[in-house]
């Protein structure tokens, strides 16, 4: 059957497109997709499945079990979170302040492990991934080796297992309160680990708890850089600022608060 042809039987769903071209690939590999790329019997067959469970809400990740990342190939588990497009702006950020050097990464709730291993594959940094899961360091040492990146995994609530200074700390952390959980998106609720998402102290807890004993795990001229929320520059920036004399809110694609970096520790 012609590609054509088969994306007729979705006509209703013009936004699938793209993802079924993204189907194809991973059947096919590196094919050139036209209109009259000839699929198999057996390839219709396993897309129409694919395709019905993502219109079920099933991400395209979940299903194929891995996504690019950074120009990485990382893949995932339901102990893990699909990193969104905007999380790439912390690796973006945090390469911009390695440079060439050989600094020290600490990627703290790590998950998959793919801010870590991006940082890893595209600067000169020594990177540890660190996370409360151990599913997920298991996960993230996966992908470290199907990336031929080498990275350290560390087992650890926050800073408990840490044992020494980094240059640079990176954290995608759960930040979503309980209240709006509740309200998320049915693909975000059923496909991703709540343990990722939802945070204490209306989704504000881990960065409390990170600004309370960051100076003791981050140099006097280090960054530190996090993920936030859509509506929380304002509360995460005034939670650093109590820890650092510089600390900007940057905004992603949408115009929406995105990613908090910190400067200067303030010593006490």
């Amino acid at each position: 059957m012609e590609l054509k042809k088969f994306k007729e039987r979705y006509a209703d769903h013009k936004d699938i497109n793209s993802d079924i071209n993204i189907l194809i690939r991973h059947i096919m590999g590196d094919v050139n997709i036209t209109p009259f790329l000839e699929l198999a019997d057996s390839d219709v067959k396993r897309l129409g499945k694919w395709i019905s469970r993502h219109l079920k809400g099933e991400p395209i990740e979940k299903i194929i079990g891995y996504s690019v990342f950074c120009d990485c190939y990382i893949q995932y588990s339901k102990h893990t979170l699909t990193p969104r497009l905007e999380t790439e702006m912390v690796v973006e950020y945090a390469k911009e302040f390695i440079g060439d050097k050989a600094l020290s990464v600490l990627d703290m709730c790590c998950g998959s492990g793919a801010i870590g291993i991006a940082l890893a594959k595209h600067t000169n940094a020594r990177v540890v991934c660190a996370d409360i899961s151990s599913k997920a360091i298991k996960m993230c040492k996966l992908n470290a080796k199907l990336n031929n990146i080498k990275i350290e995994a560390v087992r650890t609530d926050l800073f408990h297992n840490i044992t020494e200074k980094y240059d640079v700390i990176v954290c995608n952390p759960p930040y979503i309160s309980h209240a709006e959980y509740d309200t998320l998106d049915r693909m975000v609720i059923k496909y991703d680990p709540k343990l990722a998402l939802v945070a204490e102290d209306n989704g504000l807890g881990v960065y409390r708890r990170i600004a309370d004993c960051v100076s003791d795990y981050l140099h006097d001229d280090g960054v530190i850089i996090l993920e936030i929320g859509y509506n929380q520059g304002d509360a995460v920036r005034d939670i650093m600022a109590d820890r650092f004399e510089n600390v900007e809110v940057n905004i992603d694609y949408n115009g929406n608060d995105r990613v908090v970096i910190a400067k200067n520790i303030i010593r006490r």
